[in-house]
């Protein structure tokens, strides 16, 4: 582990510092190792698995003679009919993709109609470091990847971008919107803070 301090400070200053802010230390630590068992885990079997609405499923790989991709889902497998000599990581992205579109349209759009809060047009993009955005032209955007999280937490990132509708910032009232809605986004926060570095690898 590397430790970092601003430019002067002593090793005392740094001992100090560590003890005085014990349970932040040992809280992040605890954080870090459970990231690191989570790399481990997806280096040893990513190529041949892939989560889906939370669970973990095992990704059966068949080489197609043509340049098309099928794919075919039931509980717990999915077999994927591609060109192997494309690399699996991007066939899996198309795959993600698709099933995102498939998933999370129907999940959102309900919801909507359920809040009542009018928008403009939904798009399922790729984004780097966020769940979701909302424009001001009334636009929302989920990103792929929330394909990969339990529908509970599909359902809260939906709900906290259509609150944007409203709030177009996270201030108090914002956040007493979201509460109203899904009353347990805490929980939701706190899993996607734990799992987010997992779900953006794989």
């Amino acid at each position: 582990m590397v430790v970092s301090a601003p430019y002067g400070m002593s090793k005392k200053k740094m001992v100090e510092f560590a003890f005085e802010n014990k349970a932040w230390v040992l809280t992040h630590l605890e954080k870090l190792e459970k990231q690191e068992q989570q790399r481990k885990q997806i280096s040893a079997s990513a190529e041949d698995e892939m989560l889906l609405l939370g669970k973990s499923i095992k990704v059966e790989w068949k080489e197609s003679h043509t340049d098309r991709l099928t794919y075919h889902q039931n509980d717990d497998t999915l077999k994927i009919v591609a060109p192997l000599s494309i690399d699996k990581k991007e066939l899996k992205t198309i795959v993600y993709k698709s099933l995102a579109k498939r998933f999370l349209t129907p999940a959102f759009w309900k919801i909507q109609r359920e809040i009542g809060y009018p928008m403009n047009k939904l798009y399922i993009r790729s984004q780097k470091t966020k769940w979701g955005t909302c424009s001001g032209k009334r636009n929302i955007s989920l990103n792929y990847k929330l394909v990969k999280c339990p529908e509970a937490i599909q359902n809260y990132i939906i709900v906290h971008e259509l609150c944007h509708l409203i709030h177009m910032n996270h201030s108090p009232k914002f956040w007493a919107l979201v509460k109203h809605h899904y009353p347990t986004y805490k929980k939701a926060e706190k899993w996607l803070d734990e799992h987010q570095e997992m779900l953006f690898l794989v």
